[in-house]
């Protein structure tokens, strides 16, 4: 059973409003409504602590260290006031003034000293930089109480921690900007380059082994739906809905076993591929970060894609092991009767059919954290997308109320095991084996072979006539004029002789049971047997039945009933047939 892709999203829905309904009512405070006066979003790399608001300061593609400013509450009209990622962009570009002469140019071997000192201007603490080619300072930027306060150190010691972050890391930008430096870190590229293409080569070719070997595996997947190769062939007398029953059983058996094979390929072969991918953003984001200048593109452009892509393989292996866990707990359901279903077949027929919505339900929970990660990534808050999705539930359960009643109906269905895959049921006026259920509709196959599809919320009363055994009311109809005791010894004789067969003993589950005359009119007696058979095996049984009973009432001299009329010769109404 495959859940339909409508039915998947709407079982999405209905998990966002479930969690919507037990979200505490600061949810509802989260979900912003539009104002007139629009609010300007605080920078995703700006920290904001009450009156505070703190950033990094970024060289090279390195974060040297963080500054703090007075918090601005609005952007758009700061007055005054200097948002704090303004003053850090003011700071980078003076870091890069200073090294701008040396840097521009990658012939020029000049490796000048970086001179950076700290001075008082004006009672203010600033950080003044050049080189020893270069005859005026340039002022870095100023140490205030703000940044004090927010680091915890006092301003004469912070200014000289920074002036010595600064220091070393200029100095490092020049000497990484030289002709040499630029032909050492190309060739320390080319063997990056040359390791990961050899990584490749060698998981690209464990990759095409798994690849043919699921296609192997698929093509005897597709052989066995084509052919319905079964495991374990029905017993010849079989037939009809009853075979069917048998055949699709003994089917999902093996069709099964080749999925289980098919998914562990598939989870090395998924695997594999990742790995692909991520020795090349590895690769790629490694040799970026050797030219300092590309250092930049490393952090801020790779970042979030490695971060999504990063969660997507990661929710990806845990559904591909998800389905692992489903399938060994398929088999230990299988294996160990942990719940008492009844017979084999009927548990293999449930087990089927609890595994496919499990796995629909583990899609849904990937897909809901796929979703929210990458949200709440791009700083939209996860508890406000939970909420607009309860209300999309609402509305949709409001406008397509039926389908609602679908799943409702279908999850009951599946819960209080009413009927599963390979039943032959009875809904309504129609009657044939289950051939697929999803949380919407069920689908029947009558003996005709034509499929009857039903919307589960129109499944009021249903029959299930295949439900851990079944029986055959067997009545006969003999003539009026039969010794009632002969009749019955002799249904009793043809019982004992079914029963000890061993072609259909194993059709019975006990011995048939000779009720004894249920009428009696002018069509004749009526005699009932019971017989208790197999699931699925009494239309089979009942017209074995009944050929025995036939054959054995004509050697014993019985007729069967049939009307009888009494014709009075006074009465002048009427006359004798000619």
């Amino acid at each position: 059973m495959r859940l339909s892709a409508l039915s998947r999203t709407l079982v999405l829905c209905l998990f966002t409003l479930t969690a919507l309904l037990l979200m505490s009512q600061s949810t509802w405070g989260q979900f912003t409504i539009p104002q007139q006066q629009s609010q300007v979003v605080l920078p995703s790399n700006v920290t904001r602590y009450g009156n505070i608001e703190a950033t990094d300061v970024v060289f090279d593609g390195k974060n040297l260290f963080t500054i703090a400013s007075a918090t601005v509450r609005d952007r758009n009209n700061a007055n005054s006031l200097v948002p704090v990622e303004i003053r850090a962009e003011l700071i980078e570009a003076n870091l890069q003034r200073i090294v701008a002469p040396y840097t521009q140019n990658l012939l020029d071997s000049r490796e000048p000293k970086v001179i950076i000192s700290v001075s008082t201007l004006n009672n203010e603490t600033v950080i003044l930089g050049r080189t020893e080619l270069q005859q005026q300072n340039i002022t870095v930027l100023t140490v205030t109480e703000l940044d004090s306060s927010y680091n915890g150190i006092p301003i004469p010691a912070l200014a000289e921690e920074w002036r010595q972050i600064i220091q070393e890391n200029l100095q490092q930008a020049i000497s990484q900007r030289t002709p040499q430096a630029l032909l050492r870190q190309i060739s320390q590229a080319l063997w990056i380059l040359i390791i990961v293409l050899f990584m490749s080569l060698i998981l690209f070719g464990l990759n095409q082994f798994f690849r043919r070997r699921k296609i192997d595996i698929q093509k005897q997947i597709t052989a066995l739906k084509n052919a319905r190769k079964i495991a374990e062939n029905p017993s010849p007398h079989l037939h009809g809905l009853h075979r069917q029953r048998v055949e699709f059983i003994n089917y999902i058996k093996s069709h099964f076993s080749y999925e289980q094979r098919h998914k562990i390929v598939s989870l090395f072969s998924y695997i594999l591929l990742w790995m692909q991918l991520a020795i090349w953003l590895a690769g790629v984001a490694y040799i970026l970060s050797i030219f300092p200048q590309t250092r930049a593109i490393s952090t801020k452009i790779l970042r979030l894609p490695i971060v999504w892509l990063t969660m997507w393989f990661l929710t990806g292996l845990g559904s591909k092991l998800g389905d692992f866990l489903i399938d060994r707990l398929q088999q230990a359901w299988e294996n160990y009767n942990w719940f008492d279903i009844g017979e084999i077949t009927r548990k293999s027929l449930r087990i089927s059919t609890n595994v496919e919505t499990l796995r629909g339900v583990k899609t849904a929970v990937v897909y809901m954290i796929r979703i929210s990660y990458i949200f709440s990534t791009l700083g939209v808050p996860v508890s406000s997308i939970f909420a607009l999705g309860g209300l999309l539930a609402l509305a949709i359960s409001l406008g397509s109320q039926n389908v609602i009643k679908d799943i409702i109906n279908g999850l009951l269905i599946l819960w209080e095991d009413q009927f599963g895959i390979g039943d032959i049921i009875q809904i309504g006026e129609y009657t044939g084996m289950v051939e697929s259920m999803s949380l919407r509709i069920t689908q029947l196959r009558n003996p005709e072979g034509c499929l009857i599809t039903i919307p589960n919320s129109s499944i009021i009363k249903v029959s299930n006539l295949t439900r851990l055994w079944s029986r055959v009311n067997f009545e006969i109809l003999v003539d009026c004029q039969t010794d009632p005791t002969q009749a019955l010894n002799v249904l009793k004789k043809v019982t004992q002789e079914f029963y000890a067969d061993s072609q259909w003993r194993q059709s019975l589950l006990e011995l048939p049971e000779v009720l004894g005359i249920d009428g009696a009119g002018h069509e004749g007696l009526l005699l009932r047997v019971w017989l208790k058979t197999q699931p699925g095996q009494q239309w089979l049984v009942s017209r074995e039945f009944r050929r025995r009973v036939v054959e054995a009432l004509e050697q014993a001299g019985i007729p069967l009933g049939r009307p009888h009329q009494v014709f009075d010769r006074s009465d002048p109404h009427y006359s004798l047939p000619e």
